[in-house]
This record gives C-alpha cells, structure tokens and sequence, in this order.
C-alpha cells in the first residue's frame, strides 16, 4: 500500500495534477488531519476564507461562478508554486452549482487544468454526494487517495 508521499511523486510531474484526498468522518478527526497534512508538508487552506477574502462589500449575488472558481483555483496554485495544496470546505461550492455544472466543474479540473504550479487536491468525505460523477477514471489514474478509509469501505 503506497503512503501519501509516494502518491504525490507519482503524480507530481504528470499534465494533469489535481487529485481527490477521500476521508471518513468517522475515523479521522479535524485534528488528525491537521497532523497528516503537517506530516506529509501539505498547505490546508480552508476555501471558504479564500471566498470570502474575495467578496466585495455587500456582495450576496453570483458568490460561486463556474470560472471564477477555475480561476480562483489557478491564481492560489500560482501563489503556492510547487507545494502541495489540499483544499477543505469545498464542498460549499460543489453543493452550490447544480448537478449538470458541477458535473463539467470536475471535467474541467479533473482534464482541463494542465501544468498548474502547485498540485492542488480537495477532500472530500467518502459518503459525498459530490464527489465526480466519474470517480472511477479518477482512480484509474491514480488521482485519489483514501485516507482513514480501509478498501472494503471504500467503493469506486
């Protein structure tokens, strides 16, 4: 079984970077992940500060726009040039847009954002109902890691 280390060698020097880190609520507390992102030298940035740094006074319309987020996604790779980035409370965003854009959300990050300067991830709960509606070509591609999960829990 490869550690999260050998994972992200494997994927540090490929087209397409963006990877999936699934976690069991049950098993891994707030603080457990806290460790294993310090362990494994991994910035947590929590998505929900990064939205709302970015509001405009008053701002309560058009929140969470399609490219927006693309481009949010970009300019923090840009900022965290070759460090490995895992984004939690992204889930605000998924369970904003609808079924068939958040569909095209993960097409668009899972193909469409080559060569970003950082290697980007978000975690999500195994239980999701956001995760990609395609998850299995994720794995294929050795872009998800489970993390507290043991295999017969967890389904692709």
């Amino acid at each position: 079984m490869r550690n999260f280390q050998q994972f992200i060698n494997e994927i540090r020097y490929r087209r397409d970077r963006f990877f999936l880190l699934i976690l069991s609520k049950d098993k891994m507390s707030r603080e457990e992940i806290d460790i294993f992102c310090a362990k494994n030298n991994i910035i947590f940035l929590d998505y929900r500060k990064e939205i709302i740094n970015n509001l405009f006074p008053g701002q309560v319309t058009n929140i969470f726009e399609f490219d927006n987020e693309l481009k949010r996604i970009q300019d923090i790779c840009k900022i965290y040039s070759g460090k490995v980035i895992l984004f939690y409370n992204f889930d605000l965003v998924l369970s904003y847009f609808d079924y068939d854009t958040r569909k095209l959300f993960w097409r668009k990050i899972y193909s469409h954002l080559p060569h970003l300067e950082a290697i980007p991830g978000i975690a999500l709960l195994s239980s999701s109902e956001l995760l990609p509606n395609k998850l299995l070509e994720w794995e294929e591609e050795n872009r998800v890691f489970v993390r507290g999960i043991s295999n017969n829990e967890y389904k692709v």
